[in-house]
């Protein structure tokens, strides 16, 4: 096997994920449990290999719910006994879920629920996310569970989006009577004797709400959303135009976080006064405008409907198109929670990483039993001395090493033997059989291979040496994998593409 024609394309990240190992102008693949052959396109592709991750995969997740993250709504707290009940009865259905309700200020009580009318938002949910990190539970959990009541629903989506690369990751978000598309008005006080309420209306009526000190320091003025008076909403929004991607600069790390998401579950209440609009919940735009007699006119825009979707500005196009996008109406006004609505929620959406049943344990072990068989490897000695096998146990690791730390491959470095070892054996290498060259398998794998790479949130850049000589490949990395030639010397080529965790 000669290793000055063997190009490995390396994906950077937190935590490292490779692609790795094949040979130029061939491309090859084994999985842990059997050999699969397919076949590239007359130009031939590019060199392609597997995934590998520290999070557990679903073949390895235990029959543990996965813990529920929730944040309560505006002049709640965390200490609530209607919160507790919301945990009691997710342990009703998922027995042993560890609960964890968010709290902020100094302490539960009087002190968390200040903070859900005072504070900066964004400094909020950094602090979120940095304790979520260190909860011993959360941070070894392979995923969370959370939900979201009322403007708790948007503020989760903010920690997926900001932060969900590196804090515990979310596999399902509930959102209940949220504000994920704004308020045009602000809600009233309950009651005249409530004094923070009041306290933050009185805020808002002392300064504009898109000064930088209300912008701040109220948190229903950072997702207040005004079609009227959009150009300041962009302007000076602290929070909503932030994460919903609305400015001309996009980040494509919040589409990235949130459509990893499994399931995003929104619900909105039938009879809901207190978000102004209800439809909020669903993302929609509503526009109420007045005719030339003075009646007021409302126009709805649902989310399909809207750029942030068709331009998939948050990721919610791609949840859509696997599945993961769920609305549903609740009857009653704002947050009046029945029982039973929670329970077949919680059973749906919520619970082990992988639900168990009949079929899939009877697969699980026809799986098992493949794995335990032998596998019977091919090799193959093309006439130009190319080794060609399923048996990556061939692949010299030290040799590999070596080309890893040469001057060639300067974003790499050698790696310790036993997390080469694993590297290898846990990567995909895919090789086209001759007889079967020029069918066109080989741009439908590296256009599979591209889908996957595009949708890793941590992914800060994918690498590739090509040839520069006749032949040479670097334009057709340039339109298929939308690299760009960035280093390189006569004989190869160095190509490149940034991807959404990139910070460079």
């Amino acid at each position: 096997m000669h290793l000055n024609r063997i190009f490995p394309l390396i994906l950077l990240s937190e935590p490292a994920l490779s692609f790795v190992i094949l040979p130029d102008d061939q491309v090859f693949l084994e999985s842990p449990s059997a050999p699969l052959l397919l076949q590239p396109d007359k130009v031939g592709s590019p060199r392609v290999g597997g995934l590998t991750s520290t999070r557990s995969n679903d073949d390895e997740a235990d029959d543990d719910p996965l813990p529920v993250v929730i944040w309560h709504g505006l002049g709640d707290s965390a200490d609530a006994a209607g919160l507790k009940d919301v945990a009691e009865l997710i342990n009703e259905v998922h027995e042993g879920t560890y609960v964890h309700i968010i709290s902020l200020g100094a302490s539960e009580g009087a002190p968390d629920r200040q903070q859900s009318f005072f504070g900066n938002l964004s400094l909020q949910i950094d602090q979120v996310c940095d304790r979520l990190a260190q909860d011993p539970i959360l941070k070894t959990a392979p995923a969370i569970d959370a939900i979201g009541f009322s403007q708790g629903g948007q503020f989760l989506r903010g920690y997926i989006e900001r932060c969900g690369h590196w804090a515990p990751p979310v596999r399902s978000l509930m959102t209940f009577g949220s504000q994920h598309n704004g308020i045009a008005e602000f809600q009233k006080c309950d009651s005249a004797t409530d004094w923070v309420c009041q306290g933050a209306n009185a805020l808002l009526k002392s300064s504009t709400v898109w000064s930088d000190f209300v912008q701040s320091r109220l948190v229903p003025a950072q997702y207040y959303r005004n079609l009227h008076d959009y150009d300041s909403y962009l302007a000076h929004s602290n929070f909503l135009a932030d994460i919903n991607n609305e400015r001309e600069v996009k980040n494509p790390q919040y589409a990235a976080n949130l459509a990893a998401l499994e399931q995003f579950v929104l619900l909105v209440f039938a009879q809901d006064q207190t978000v102004i609009p209800k439809e909020s919940g669903w993302f929609a735009e509503v526009n109420v405008t007045k005719d030339e007699d003075g009646n007021s006119r409302t126009e709805i825009t649902n989310l399909f409907d809207r750029p942030i979707f068709k331009q998939d500005w948050i990721g919610l196009k791609q949840l859509h198109r696997k599945g993961g996008l769920h609305f549903a109406t609740l009857d009653g006004p704002h947050m009046k929670l029945k029982t039973e609505d929670l329970k077949d929620l919680f059973a749906k959406y919520f619970g082990p990483k992988v639900k168990k049943n009949p079929g899939r344990i009877k697969k699980e072990r026809k799986k098992k039993k493949m794995a335990s068989s032998p596998q019977h490897h091919r090799t193959w000695t093309r006439e130009d001395g190319y080794v060609i096998s399923t048996d990556v146990s061939l692949i010299p690791l030290a040799s590999l090493n070596a080309a890893f730390g040469s001057p060639q491959l300067y974003w790499a470095k050698p790696l310790p033997t036993s997390d080469l070892r694993a590297m290898v054996d846990n990567s995909l290498y895919v090789y086209i059989l001759p007889d079967r060259q020029g069918l066109g398998l080989g741009r439908w794998l590296i256009e599979c291979v591209q889908e996957v790479v595009e949708a890793i949130p941590q992914l800060r850049r994918s690498m590739a040496i090509t040839s520069s000589g006749s032949g040479s490949l670097v334009g057709w990395y340039e339109r298929k994998m939308k690299m760009k030639a960035v280093n390189g010397a006569e004989a190869y080529k160095v190509m490149e593409w940034k991807g959404p965790g990139n910070v460079f």
